[in-house]
């Protein structure tokens, strides 16, 4: 072999080799996934007006009103993906599920229809969530990584109400909310098997996808700490929140929804 061509080789190797170190350090994973159990406190708040012919919606409390329960253990899954030194990507699932039995306090009009005071109906809600997120690393080192970057959340909701006695008074809607935010966090290295981890998302947006309008104010908080007590596994404990509280319009129907949920977030990680 050429001569000047193996002196060219043993020059680059160091340097391919030095541009890889930042896999080896704490933060530097390749690929992590997750999954868990998210331990949430649930307030959800809506109200469903129908356009043609115009019939008011009341301003429902699904848990107050129609005794949903306001607290509820889910699964969720994540995968984090740090494709490139400074740039990584985050998908996100989980779904929060419920139904209940109960008599209406009031009389309720929801999407155009109207549930007297004392009528039993059966209520659920169910709300599935996906989240996408790209992040660029502005510091990133052994010990700490600052990002900035844009990810979206969709909201899946399925709204159902029927009268248990009453077939004829049933109703039921659902809309997917695409919440757009824009995110920054922190993770800095306690230790080499102890990580600690701030994130927050936040947007106002008045946008419209497909026709339907959507207006909206979402913050999305997390922060917690990791411990990886062997190379490819690790423990996690987090607290999460999300809220959101908007108008959504289509052809038919214009919805209020303020939704809240919170609580801890426990996590089991595989990395590669």
């Amino acid at each position: 072999m050429n001569k000047g061509v193996l002196m060219a080789a043993a020059m680059l190797l160091p340097g391919i080799a030095m541009a890889d170190e930042w896999r080896d350090w704490p933060l530097g994973e390749r690929l992590k996934l997750s999954a868990g159990v998210f331990l949430s406190d649930i307030d959800t708040t809506a109200a469903v007006t129908q356009k043609s012919p115009f019939v008011s919606g009341d301003l429902i409390d699904f848990e107050a009103d129609l005794g949903l329960e306001d607290d509820k253990s889910a699964g969720f899954m994540a995968l984090d993906w740090r494709f490139f030194k400074r740039h990584s990507l985050n998908l996100n699932y989980y779904s929060l599920d419920r139904d209940a039995v109960a008599t209406t306090p009031r009389n309720l009009t929801f999407d155009g229809v109207t549930f007297p005071s004392g009528t039993e109906v059966d209520t659920t809600v169910d709300v599935t969530v996906y989240e996408l997120a790209y992040s660029y690393s502005i510091l990133f080192d052994e010990s700490k990584d600052l990002y900035v970057g844009l990810g979206i959340s969709a909201q899946d909701l399925d709204f159902s109400i029927f009268a248990t006695q009453f077939p004829s008074l049933t109703v039921t809607e659902s809309f997917v909310a695409p919440l757009p935010t824009v995110n920054a966090g922190f993770d800095y290295v306690l230790r080499d098997d102890w990580v600690l981890s701030l994130k927050a998302g936040y947007m106002d947006v008045d946008a419209t996808f497909s026709d339907d309008d959507f207006d909206a104010k979402i913050v999305a908080l997390d922060a917690g700490v990791r411990w990886k007590p062997v190379e490819n596994f690790g423990v996690g404990l987090y607290y999460t929140s999300f809220s959101v509280d908007g108008q959504f319009e289509d052809d038919d129907i214009i919805a209020e929804l303020d939704l809240e949920y919170k609580g801890p977030r426990l996590s089991f990680d595989l990395f590669f």
